[in-house]
């Protein structure tokens, strides 16, 4: 499903689909450079009741926020040499943690992941819209139309 959205109805829907998130979703955030993923991130965090100020984790790959309605693991797997050095960080800790994993660049990894995912694209239109793309792996059908009603 693809839907044309101002920055406003983007913060919008982060609120919402942190409201119908669950202990163990896996989020891929994809697009180019520029184009909304941290800022998506940031708000996604907020609305889960994160009160720390949430930042891109770029260098240090992965941001652990615990103050939220559930754990929220921010990870910014751009600078990873192959997709399986993802399970060095420790993909089956963060999954035992019972909390939300977040995962900028997600296509990178995405050919790894065998576990249930949304995946979001951020694709830019101009300087106030966002092409967003959301597309359902591995997913229980009941879930996907929830988190697909919250699109507007």
């Amino acid at each position: 499903m693809k839907y044309t959205l101002t920055f406003s109805q983007l913060d919008h829907f982060a609120c919402k689909m942190a409201a119908l998130v669950k202990a163990g979703d896996i989020i891929l955030l994809n697009g180019d450079l520029g184009t909304g993923k941290t800022t998506w991130s940031k708000c996604f965090g907020k609305c889960l009741g994160v009160t720390q100020t949430i930042k891109s984790p770029t260098f240090n790959i992965l941001s652990e926020y615990y103050s939220g309605r559930l754990p929220l693991f921010h990870f910014d797997v751009y600078r990873l040499n192959e997709p399986e050095d993802f399970f060095e960080i420790g993909l089956e800790h963060f999954q035992a943690q019972s909390g939300i994993m977040l995962i900028e660049w997600g296509n990178i990894i995405e050919p790894i992941l065998e576990l249930p995912y949304i995946t979001l694209l951020l694709e830019h239109l101009d300087e106030t819209h966002r092409m967003v793309s959301i597309e359902f792996t591995h997913f229980p059908q009941e879930r996907k139309e929830e988190i697909e009603k919250c699109m507007f």
